[in-house]
Formats: structure tokens, C-alpha cells, sequence
């Protein structure tokens, strides 16, 4: 579902950074979304009502050890796609482990009975070098980390729509608080062609220096970006074929704009942005909500985050 959106209604859909209830059991865990931002002002304290992970000091080093100052979350998964995420204390001395896994009815049940397997986890040390981040990343190289030193990002995790995942963070010592970002980022194949334009001013026709983003339609995952030519205004891209493509450009003092494309060959593509003045009403069109919802799809996110930015 598309709908244009007036800049006045922008903070009541806006959810960039949610304010959520930490929660130390599985059984109240919070879905957060993925493709934003989430920030805890306050450190897990204690393990909630159930200690899910008790004391065993001859478990798996994939496993924590015990449960100590946990948080649990639960995530949709809306596309297919490639897993990865951010945690990042507010306090470089916090040390975040974290776990993984397939959520079904039957999962804090299989935890308590120490036959669950964590899809990924890592129990490293928190590093200075990282911020003491951790997470699942490209810099990742295994699925799994060790208590101890060691690398503080596990190996990215293909990941299907529909399915659904547990995550529970568990900061040893307790402390400040910390964010958390979870990204899904669908696979994107070639064939590539090439789209190439122009960006001017609607009224005087003048080449502007601008920003190209191309990002996946349907996810609202980031693709490519360019920089037009200043003295040409123009720009040129690779861009996969056969793709539902949102292409925005940006330049300062005029408002963005984003048009849908799928492109099935090399194509031009060129923009007319006006510029800004007093009273200027801008519209969104790149919008989309659940079905007989009011919640906002992961692949508004990108378009919000520019109007974030012209405001």
C-alpha cells in the first residue's frame, strides 16, 4: 500500500528509534524491527522472573554460561535475506554476549532442558578497539566465538521470510545501556546495466551537485549511490535488471526526490527538483504499511531517513 504522507504527519509514523521495555524473559520478549534503531538508557538488570540459562560450568562455549543481566527480543523476518547486527554499549567497560536462535512455542522449554542449538552466538570479550560492539557482521569469520579474547562479530545468517528469531543479550557485569540495529539485506544478483542522468533545478534548468541513492523496493535496502558531476550534473550507476528500484536524488536548498523504476535495460533517468521556500509543502509517496495497518514497513525506512535529513 502507497499513500502520500504530509511532512505534519512524519513523527506520528517515524519509529528510527523505538523506546522499548527491557525484558528479561523469553516469554515477554519485545518483536523489534529490523532496519532500525533501538536505544536502552538503562543495562539488562538481573535475569527477569526465570532464570532460563542456569549455572553450568561444563555447557558448550557457544552457550552462555548462565543467564545474568539478559534481554530478550523476538524478530520477524519479513524477506529473504542475509542477518546481520549491531550492538553497541553506552559504556566502553560493558561486556554484551549474545545468542541466537529459531524461535518456536517450544524454545524456552528446549533452553531449560539444554538441548536448544543457537544459530549463532558469540561470548567474546568486549575490545576497546570495537567500542566493545559486537554483533553479527562481515568482519565475522565463524559462527560461533568462545568466552575469552577473541573476535567480537559472528559470521552473518541467511535468513527466509516468515521464519522467526530469539536474541537474547546478556551483559556480564551489568552497566549503562546500549543500542541495538538488526538488518536484513535481501541477495542481489546480477545482471547489472548501467542508468545514467542528469540532476537540474525545475526552474532555472542549472546542473546541481546531488546525491543518486538506489535502494531495493521491496526492502528499502541501500543498493548503490553517486555523485553528480558538478559542472554536468550528471551521474551514472550500476543497477541490477529486473528489480522494483526506488532512485532518489538530494541536493541541498531544493527538496528530494524518489522515483520507482524497474529497469530491464541501460536507461536515463533524469530529475527536476525544486527549490525550497517559504510555506513549501512536500509529499511522500515511497510509503508502505501492513495490510490494514498503521505500522510502517522495513522498506519506508530509507525515505523517512531523508526526510529525517531535509528537516
Amino acid at each position: 500500500m502507497r499513500t502520500a504522507l504530509s511532512v505534519i504527519f512524519y513523527f506520528l509514523f517515524l519509529g528510527l528509534s523505538q523506546a522499548q521495555e527491557l525484558k528479561g524473559d523469553l516469554r515477554q520478549a519485545p518483536y523489534i524491527r529490523i532496519n532500525q534503531k533501538y536505544t536502552f538508557n538503562k543495562s539488562p538488570a538481573g535475569y527477569g522472573y526465570t532464570q532460563e540459562i542456569k549455572l553450568n560450568p561444563r555447557r558448550s562455549a557457544t552457550f552462555f554460561r548462565e543467564e545474568r543481566n539478559s534481554a530478550w527480543f523476538l524478530i520477524d523476518v519479513p524477506f529473504d535475506g542475509v542477518l546481520t547486527f549491531d550492538i553497541k554499549p553506552h559504556q566502553i567497560i560493558d561486556d554484551y554476549d549474545w545468542m541466537l536462535f529459531f524461535y518456536n512455542a517450544s524454545l524456552e522449554k528446549s533452553i531449560k532442558d539444554e538441548v536448544a542449538k543457537p544459530l549463532r552466538s558469540n561470548n567474546a570479550r568486549n575490545s576497546k578497539y570495537t567500542s566493545s560492539k559486537t554483533g553479527l557482521g562481515k568482519k565475522g569469520k565463524s559462527s560461533f566465538v568462545k568466552p575469552g579474547p577473541g573476535n567480537n562479530y559472528s559470521m552473518p545468517l541467511a535468513v527466509k521470510k516468515g521464519s522467526k528469531l530469539a536474541l537474547v543479550a546478556d551483559n556480564i557485569y551489568g552497566g549503562k545501556g546500549f543500542d541495538i540495529e538488526i538488518w536484513i539485506n535481501p541477495i542481489v544478483t546480477g545482471p547489472y546495466v548501467v542508468i545514467e542522468g542528469t540532476v537540474k533545478d525545475r526552474y532555472t534548468k542549472d546542473n546541481l551537485a546531488a546525491e543518486v541513492y538506489i535502494e531495493d523496493d521491496s526492502t528499502g535496502t541501500f543498493i548503490a549511490k553517486a555523485n553528480t558531476d558538478i559542472a554536468t550534473g550528471r551521474y551514472t550507476l550500476k543497477v541490477p535488471v529486473n528489480r522494483p528500484l526506488n532512485i532518489s536524488a538530494n541536493s541541498v536548498s531544493h527538496a528530494f526526490k524518489t522515483t520507482d523504476s524497474l529497469v530491464k535495460q541501460s536507461s536515463v533517468i533524469n530529475f527536476l527538483l525544486d527549490t525550497l521556500y517559504s510555506g513549501f509543502k512536500l509529499s511522500l509517496y515511497n510509503i508502505h504499511f501492513y495490510p490494514n495497518k498503521d505500522d510502517i514497513l522495513p522498506s519506508s525506512v530509507a525515505e523517512l531517513n531523508r526526510l529525517l535529513t531535509f528537516m
